[in-house]
């Protein structure tokens, strides 16, 4: 899935969050429904990569979580190379940032449920530095572990409810969603696949350029054409004053001309 389907899949999950994550969520069969629709909205969008709804929860899904708390925990151990982008900051937007507690019974303060792994598995095949890359199996596992250090720089509760959290915290977080968005708008990932729109603009693009290439051969052609018959008239007309002057020439000879008059 590019870029694009990573947005519109999001959306579609923040759109719905309080329904399908946390206290608040739907039961089994609601929530099941619920995420047909999420799959629907990614079709009727024209989304690229889809495969069907469990796919999309349990794989893709997982994956960009995966990834984008991978980022974040680096990010929070001062890893310069972990840059958060528009991605991964919509995923924290959904699970919220209390992931770090590992115990099989812990909820995260965003409410994810048994839609996600509580100790998902990293490794250097499905984290992709960049950030916007396809997203690859993994191989190995490690556990969020909750530290004293960790609780006191975390500090988000329910969205649904009371929001507090640490005004430091969120600035970091603006400012690096920030940058990212001013990389990515000055060095644009060539790898992606192209959207279905995108393609049909590139082709109405080729067949008006193409247009133009032909109105201005025929401009040139006719311009030469114009040239051409513009120098035979001009040709034309020094041979026409050339016998002119041939005529006045013979007509001095025979004392035909007086005062400078024909007569």
């Amino acid at each position: 899935m590019d870029n694009y389907g990573k947005r519109v899949f999001l959306q579609a999950l923040i759109d719905r969050k309080a329904q399908l994550f946390g206290p608040t969520a739907a039961p089994g069969a609601e929530k099941d429904r619920l995420w047909r629709e999420v799959f629907e909205d990614c079709v009727n969008k024209k989304c690229i990569g889809l495969r069907d709804v469990d796919h999309l929860r349990k794989t893709t899904w997982q994956n960009l979580q995966r990834r984008a708390k991978d980022k974040y925990e680096r990010n929070r151990r001062g890893d310069g190379n972990a840059h958060l982008n528009e991605i991964d900051n919509m995923v924290i937007n959904i699970i919220g940032t209390n992931f770090v507690n590992s115990s099989p019974d812990h909820s995260f303060s965003f409410g994810l449920t048994d839609d996600i792994d509580i100790k998902p598995s990293m490794s250097s095949e499905n984290i992709d530095p960049d950030g916007d890359s396809c997203l690859l199996p993994t191989s190995r596992k490690r556990s969020y572990r909750d530290t004293p250090e960790s609780s006191a720089f975390v500090n988000f509760t329910n969205p649904l409810l009371d929001f507090d959290t640490s005004n430091i915290l969120l600035q970091a977080l603006q400012q690096q969603q920030q940058q990212q968005e001013e990389k990515d708008r000055q060095n644009r990932d060539d790898t992606c696949e192209p959207t279905e729109s995108d393609e049909e603009e590139q082709l109405k693009l080729r067949k008006l350029r193409a247009e133009v290439r032909k109105l201005e051969a025929e401009a040139d052609k006719i311009r030469a054409e114009a040239d051409s018959e513009n120098q035979r008239n001009r040709l034309l007309q020094l041979d026409i004053e050339l016998k002119e002057l041939q005529v006045l020439k013979l007509r001095k000879e025979m004392g035909i001309v007086k005062n400078g008059r024909l007569e």
